[in-house]
């Protein structure tokens, strides 16, 4: 046991050994002298770019079921506990056959992923090369990048706010059609009808009051623009009867200085 222990240490020692210091011609120490272990190889195997470029692209898996924990935590207080469990056995358990499809795809996307990369990254590596050559390119693809991102988040503004308005006309309908068969039942048949025939008439009398009041204006503001059109033409009448008036006396009295000069 004591050779075999002493065997281990030689052997330990051995590993451990470094290189000596390399010396000039001065005798003095070299610097950027490397050490490292006798077992240590001179060269690592390097990793393909695809590789690193998933692994840091890529979260982690525990990451990736975030949400589909999350999401599970929210759904439980809405499903019933069956329903929960249903979804806990077959679609989050490691041996059901959602996660046995979902290992195997996402085998096969680092499969075509890792095929694809060496012909992608020269195409890559071009592109970065003429961004940085022309930074205005960059600038000017921002630009309408963030363009588009605006317009389509706006987009979405849009059609969520007109989903809902349409939501909300529609349940403001139906809970005035509800409103009136609820009426209809309490006060019956007979009543109902009564009661709509005064609103109607209601309705028709406040409607008849706004048009004739309407009508007034629009007579009134005619009014109005006639006696505008009409004081209009009077001056001009008058501007061009003394335009004539001026010409006439201007004409006369060149005649009688022409009649005194001869």
């Amino acid at each position: 046991m004591h050779r075999i222990a002493s065997h281990h240490v030689r052997v330990s020692l051995s590993q451990t050994t470094t290189k000596k210091p390399r010396r000039d011609k001065t005798g003095h120490r070299a610097e950027n002298t490397v050490q490292r272990p006798a077992s240590q190889p001179a060269s690592q195997p390097v990793r393909p770019s695809i590789y690193v470029f998933l692994s840091i692209s890529l979260p982690p898996f525990e990451m990736m079921d975030l949400p589909v924990q999350m999401a599970l935590g929210l759904i439980k207080g809405v499903l019933p506990s069956s329903a929960v469990q249903f979804i806990q056995e077959n679609l989050l358990d490691p041996a059901s056959p959602a996660q046995a499809v979902k290992r195997e795809a996402s085998g096969a996307l680092w499969a075509i992923g890792a095929s694809v990369w060496p012909v992608v990254a020269p195409l890559v590596d071009r592109a970065t090369a003429a961004l940085s050559r022309s930074p205005d390119m960059v600038v000017a693809a921002a630009f309408l990048v963030v363009v588009l991102v605006v317009y389509q988040v706006l987009s979405l503004v849009r059609r969520v706010m007109m989903f809902w308005t349409r939501l909300a006309v529609r349940a403001v309908m139906w809970a005035g059609v509800a409103a009136l068969l609820a009426m209809a039942w309490q006060r019956g048949i007979e009543a109902s009808v009564r009661d709509a025939v005064v609103i109607l008439s209601k309705v028709a009398g406040f409607g008849g009051g706004v048009a004739n009041y309407f009508v007034q204006e629009y007579q009134r503001y005619d009014a109005q623009q006639r006696e505008v059109q009409q004081h209009q033409q009077q001056q001009q009448q008058q501007q061009q009867y003394r335009s004539d008036d001026y010409g006439q006396r201007s004409s006369r009295s060149s005649r009688g200085q022409g009649g005194g000069w001869s």
